[in-house]
C-alpha cells in the first residue's frame, strides 16, 4: 500500500516544532498523532471502503492544517473550495464533480450535500485499533483536485497524483536549501496552489510552518518580527503591500534569509527594494500553471545583475520538469509547453492532455539559455488594428520613469476599446505623461490615465485585473458624465 503520508512523517524528527499557531508549539509527534485520527474520524464519517472526493472549506490553523493532512491520510482526496465562492459557484461545482463531504465550520445545509462540522468530526469516538486502517492507494491516485478559472467563466478542475506531488517536493528540495531550523511562512488560502508549497516544503525539512491570524495576515511585518520568519513566500504583490509598511521604520525584515516568490510577474525594482528591506534574505522568483503542481521553473536572483526586462526572469526548469517553445516569432517569442512528472493528465471530465500541456505564457530565452516571461497570450490588447504586449509598455516606461508604478488595463466603453494607464499618486502624472509623448509610439498610448487609491487585490494577494476594469470604467463614465 502506497502512503504517502506516512513516508512523510517517518522521516521527520518527531522532537521538532512542526506548527507554530496562535502562541503554541505543536511538535511533529503531536501532529502525525492528530492527524492520524482525524483520518479514522473521517473514514467513519465518510465510509472507509472507497475513495471520496473530500471538499475542504476551513480557514488556517492548526486544526484545518491536521484536517487536510488526515483527508489524504486517510486514501480520499483533499478538494481545498473557497467559502467566499458565489452559493450557485459552489453548488455547480459540488454536484459536476460528485463532491459529496465537505468538511467545514460554517452552516450550508440547504446544500444537497453532508456538511461536516470540524468540531462534531473531532468528536467521532473510534477504536484505537481502526487508527492504522486505510484505502489502498497508489501514486496514479489524486493527491489533491484544486480549481483553476476556465475560458467559459466556470473553474476547470486540476487533479494533481502523488507522482506530481511528490516528484514536485523533490525537485525544490534539491534547489532550494529549506533547514529544520527555518520558520516559514504560511500566507496563501488553502485553494490557492501556492499553500501546497508552503506546508509540504516545510513538513519534508523538519522546519516550522509559522500560521498567521488574521490580524497578523493585515500586518505582516510584525508577523516577521514577531516569529522570527526566516523563509517568506508570497506572490509579489504581497510583498509590495508590505514595503509600504516599512515606510513606518516600526519593523525590519533583517531574520528573512531566504524568499520565494510566485504567482504573477516578479518585477526588478521590487526584487530590488525587497532585498534592501531583507538585507539578509536570497530571492527566487518561481513560475508554475497550477497543472503543473504549482512551480515548473525556477531562478535565483542575482542583485548585482543588470537585467534587459522590467521582470525578473522566470529560470530553469524544475528536474521533473521537460518544456519547449512552440510558435516562435522572429525575436524568439513563443508559447511555453510543459511535460513531464509533475505535469497532470488533464482536467476532470475532459479529455487528457497528449503529451504537453499548452501554458498560454509567452516567454522567450535569454542569452543563457534562461526562460524570460513576456506576457499571457490573452493579456494582448488588439486596438485599431494593432496588436498591444502591455509588458512592452511597461518595459518602456520603466526604462525612463522607474520610480512609476504603472498598471495598464483595456476597457470596452460604446463598442470601443480603450486602453487605460493605472496610477497610484496623482504626482507622478506629469512624468508619465511626458514619457507617453515622448518614448511611446501612438498606437501603444492610452486613451485615458487613472488614479487610484489603491490597487484591488484578489483572495490570493494577486492584482485582480477584473476588479480594477470595474473600478476604472465607474471613474471614466463618472467623469463623462460630469462633462
Amino acid at each position: 500500500m502506497y502512503k504517502f503520508i506516512e513516508k512523510l512523517f517517518s522521516e521527520r524528527n518527531f522532537n521538532n516544532t512542526a506548527v507554530f499557531f496562535k502562541g503554541r508549539k505543536y511538535k511533529y509527534e503531536e501532529l502525525y498523532n492528530d492527524v492520524v485520527k482525524l483520518s479514522s474520524q473521517i473514514s467513519m464519517e465518510v465510509g472507509g471502503n472507497k475513495r471520496h472526493r473530500i471538499g475542504f472549506m476551513l480557514d488556517k490553523s492548526y486544526d484545518s492544517l491536521c484536517v487536510m493532512l488526515a483527508i489524504m491520510h486517510s486514501g480520499n482526496i483533499y478538494v481545498p473550495l473557497n467559502k467566499k465562492s458565489p452559493l450557485s459557484k459552489l453548488k455547480l461545482i459540488l454536484k459536476r464533480y460528485d463532491i459529496l463531504n465537505v468538511i467545514t465550520n460554517e452552516d450550508f445545509d440547504f446544500f444537497d450535500c453532508n456538511f461536516i462540522n470540524i468540531d462534531d468530526l473531532k468528536r467521532i469516538v473510534v477504536p484505537s485499533s481502526s487508527f492504522e486502517k486505510q484505502i489502498n492507494n497508489s501514486k496514479e491516485n489524486y493527491a489533491y483536485i484544486i480549481f483553476t478559472s476556465g475560458s467559459t467563466g466556470f473553474p476547470k478542475a486540476v487533479g494533481i497524483t502523488y507522482e506530481n506531488l511528490e516528484s514536485f517536493i523533490e525537485s525544490m528540495n534539491e534547489v532550494v536549501n529549506i533547514a529544520n531550523f527555518d520558520k516559514v511562512s504560511f500566507f496563501a488560502d488553502y485553494f490557492f496552489d501556492f499553500s501546497i508549497a508552503e506546508i509540504f516544503l516545510t513538513l519534508s525539512n523538519d522546519s516550522c510552518l509559522v500560521i498567521p491570524e488574521e490580524l497578523e495576515k493585515r500586518n505582516p511585518l510584525k508577523f516577521v518580527n514577531d516569529n522570527h520568519i526566516s523563509v517568506w513566500m508570497s506572490v509579489p504583490s504581497y510583498a509590495n503591500y508590505c514595503i509600504e509598511f516599512l515606510k513606518l521604520k516600526k519593523y525590519n525584515l533583517n531574520s528573512i534569509r531566504m524568499t520565494i516568490f510566485c504567482g504573477e510577474g516578479l518585477s526588478v525594482k521590487l526584487a530590488d527594494s525587497w532585498k534592501v528591506a531583507a538585507p539578509n534574505t536570497e530571492i527566487f522568483n518561481a513560475y508554475g500553471p497550477t497543472e503543473a503542481t504549482v512551480f515548473s521553473t525556477i531562478y535565483k536572483y542575482d542583485y548585482s545583475k543588470k537585467y534587459d526586462s522590467y521582470l525578473v526572469p522566470i529560470g530553469s526548469n524544475l528536474k521533473h520538469i521537460k518544456s519547449k517553445i512552440v510558435s516562435v516569432d522572429s525575436n524568439g517569442f513563443g508559447e511555453l509547453l510543459l511535460s513531464g512528472g509533475q505535469v497532470f493528465e488533464g482536467y476532470l471530465l475532459e479529455n487528457k492532455i497528449k503529451n504537453w500541456y499548452k501554458t498560454g505564457d509567452i516567454v522567450y530565452l535569454d542569452d543563457y539559455g534562461i526562460y524570460n516571461f513576456f506576457c499571457r497570450i490573452d493579456f494582448q490588447i488588439k486596438r485599431n488594428g494593432y496588436r498591444i504586449d502591455i509588458n512592452e509598455i511597461k518595459n518602456i516606461l520603466l526604462n525612463y520613469i522607474p520610480h512609476v508604478e504603472v498598471e495598464i488595463v483595456d476597457i470596452k466603453i460604446n463598442n470601443l476599446i480603450k486602453v487605460i494607464f493605472i496610477l497610484e499618486k496623482e504626482e507622478y502624472i506629469a512624468d508619465l505623461e511626458s514619457t507617453i509623448s515622448n518614448h511611446l509610439e501612438i498606437y501603444m498610448r492610452p486613451d485615458e490615465i487613472v488614479v487610484l487609491d489603491e490597487i484591488p487585490l484578489n483572495h490570493n494577494g494577486k492584482i485582480d485585473y477584473k476588479e480594477v476594469r470595474v473600478v476604472v470604467s465607474k471613474i471614466i463614465n463618472n467623469t463623462g458624465e460630469s462633462k
